[in-house]
C-alpha cells in the first residue's frame, strides 16, 4: 500500500502529484518554523491542548509548502485507563555536520522556540527521549490504530481517529474553541530549541510575547484533554 495506509489515503490526495523538496536546511527549517509560528489559528498559547489538532493543521501547511512531514507522538497511560498525547510535526533536516547532517527535527511553536531534535522536545515535555515515536504520514504509532486521534479508545468512531476529509474542519474547529476571547493577549510560553542562534532571530518574538518555561516540567501529559 505504499506510504499510506487504507483508511488514511486523504494525506495521497493531499500529495497529488507533487514531489516533495529536499530537506531544508537549518537556516531554512528555522523560517519553515517561524512561518508555523506565525499562523494565527493554532491556538499556541494552549500548548497542552489540542496538540492533534494544531500538529494535522501544521502538516498541511508544510506539505502545502513542498515538503513532506512526519508526526512526532508521545503517548502515554495513566493506568486508569486514559491516554494522554502530546503531536507535533517532523521534518527531515540538513542541520549540517556539526548536528549530525541530514537528522529528524520537531516543529512545536507552541511550545519551543524553534526546531529541534526528539530528544530536546521530549526533554521539554519531561519524558525520555525512548517515548518519542515518529512516523509517517497517514500511519498509527506503534501499538495504536489511527493517525488523527490515535489515543482514542476503540469506541471512537473511525472518522474521529483516522484522518479523513472531515479532519480538517474538526481540526479547525479545536483551535478554534482554544482561541484566545476577544480582546484578549494570551502569552505564549515556549523553551529554548538550543539551536537558535542570533542569524535566526525569531520572526514572531514580540516584547512580552514569548517567556520561558521555568523547569522542565510541562502540564502536556497530565492536563490535556482526550481530544
Amino acid at each position: 500500500m505504499g506510504l499510506f495506509t487504507q483508511k488514511s489515503r486523504y494525506w495521497q490526495q493531499k500529495l497529488g502529484g507533487l514531489t516533495p523538496k529536499a530537506p531544508p536546511s537549518l537556516a531554512e527549517a528555522f523560517q519553515l518554523f517561524d512561518h508555523l509560528a506565525l499562523l494565527p489559528h493554532l491556538a499556541l498559547h494552549a500548548a497542552a491542548q489540542g496538540t492533534a489538532a494544531r500538529t494535522h493543521l501544521m502538516c498541511v501547511e508544510l506539505l502545502r509548502r513542498g515538503y513532506l512531514p512526519r508526526k512526532a507522538w508521545i503517548l502515554r497511560d495513566d493506568h486508569t485507563g486514559a491516554v494522554h498525547s502530546h503531536a507535533a510535526p517532523v521534518l527531515m533536516v540538513n542541520a549540517g555536520p556539526a548536528q549530525g547532517g541530514v537528522i529528524a527535527m520537531v516543529f512545536d511553536p507552541a511550545l519551543l522556540d524553534g526546531p529541534a531534535t526528539g530528544a530536546v522536545w521530549a526533554a521539554a515535555l519531561g519524558v525520555p527521549t525512548k517515548d518519542v515515536q515518529i512516523v509517517a504520514l497517514g500511519h498509527a504509532p506503534p501499538g495504536y490504530r489511527g493517525d488523527y486521534l490515535p489515543h482514542l479508545d476503540k469506541t471512537a468512531p473511525d472518522s474521529l481517529i483516522f484522518t479523513n476529509a472531515l479532519t480538517d474542519d474538526h481540526a479547525r474547529r479545536h483551535m478554534a474553541g482554544l482561541a484566545a476571547p476577544s480582546g484578549q493577549a494570551l502569552q505564549r510560553r515556549v523553551q529554548p530549541c538550543g539551536l537558535r542562534e542570533p542569524q535566526y532571530k525569531p520572526l514572531w518574538r514580540t516584547e512580552g510575547a514569548v517567556a520561558p518555561f521555568i523547569g522542565t516540567d510541562h502540564p502536556a501529559l497530565t492536563s490535556s484533554p482526550r481530544l
